[in-house]
C-alpha cells in the first residue's frame, strides 16, 4: 500500500534537518512553528516511525530520518530542477549546467566564481545541487549532475577524482579573560582537554573532523 504524502511535508522535513531547529526552519519556510510541527507529525504518522529524537536541549535526526533525508533530498532537488528546466526550455533559453557541491563550498566559493563563469558562458543556466559528500558523489555516479565538488569520501572506482583545492579549519573559542594572548595556530592535540562542539552528523566535514579527532585520541563530540 502506498504512502499518502504531501510534497510540502517532505520539503519541510528536509528544511528542518538542514536548520536543526523548528524556529529557524519555520522562518525559512515562511510558516509558523506549529504548522511545521504538524507537517512533521503527519509525515511520521504516514511513515510509521520517528524522524527526529526530541530532547529538552536539542533536536536530533533519528536514524530513520537520516536515511530518508539522503534519499528524499536528491529527489526533491531533481524535481524542482526538472520543472525549472522545462520552464526555461519553453521560453527558448540556453543550456543548463548541473553540478553538486557540499554546503561549505556552495556558500563560500561558488558565489565568487559564478560571475566569471557567466561572463564566459552567457545564457547558461547553472543548477546547483547542495548536499553532503555522500549524496553529491551518488548524484555524479547516477548521472544526475555533470560533476561534483566535495570533500573526500570513499569514491567508487567508476568516477574520476581530482584534487582541486585545500582549505583550513578555523578554531572558534571564547576568551575567559582580556589578558589571554591571541592564538594564531593550534594543533589537534592541543584540543584534547577542551570540550568540542560537533557539527551536524550528516555533514561530510564532520566525518573528516571525527577521523582526525579519533586519530589524535580526542573524544568525539
Amino acid at each position: 500500500m502506498g504512502i499518502n504524502y504531501d510534497i510540502d511535508d517532505l520539503r519541510a522535513f528536509c528544511c528542518l534537518v538542514r536548520c536543526g531547529q523548528y524556529t529557524a526552519a519555520a522562518s525559512v519556510l515562511c510558516i509558523t512553528t506549529s504548522a511545521l510541527s504538524r507537517r512533521i507529525a503527519k509525515l511520521e504518522s504516514e511513515i510509521g516511525g520517528k524522524l527526529f529524537e526530541r530532547t529538552t536541549r536539542r533536536l536530533v535526526v533519528a536514524p530513520l530520518g537520516k536515511a530518508l533525508y539522503e534519499r528524499v533530498l536528491p529527489a526533491i532537488s531533481s524535481l524542482d530542477a526538472s520543472l525549472a528546466e522545462a520552464a526555461r526550455s519553453a521560453k527558448g533559453e540556453g543550456r543548463t549546467l548541473a553540478f553538486g557541491t557540499v554546503a561549505s563550498v556552495g556558500y563560500s566559493v561558488i558565489p565568487k566564481v559564478l560571475p566569471a563563469f557567466y561572463a564566459a558562458y552567457p545564457g547558461t543556466y547553472v543548477r546547483i545541487r547542495d548536499a553532503n559528500a555522500t549524496v553529491v558523489t551518488k548524484l555524479v555516479e547516477n548521472g544526475e549532475v555533470e560533476f561534483g565538488v566535495t570533500t573526500p569520501v570513499p569514491f567508487p572506482e567508476s568516477l574520476t577524482v581530482q584534487k582541486v583545492a585545500t582549505y583550513d579549519f578555523n578554531l572558534v573559542y571564547a576568551k575567559r579573560s582580556g589578558a589571554e594572548p591571541a592564538i594564531r595556530k593550534v594543533t589537534w592535540r592541543q584540543l584534547v582537554d577542551l570540550p568540542v562542539i560537533g557539527l551536524n552528523p550528516l555533514s561530510s566535514t564532520r566525518l573528516q573532523i571525527d577521523g582526525v579527532l579519533q586519530a589524535n585520541g580526542i573524544p568525539r563530540p
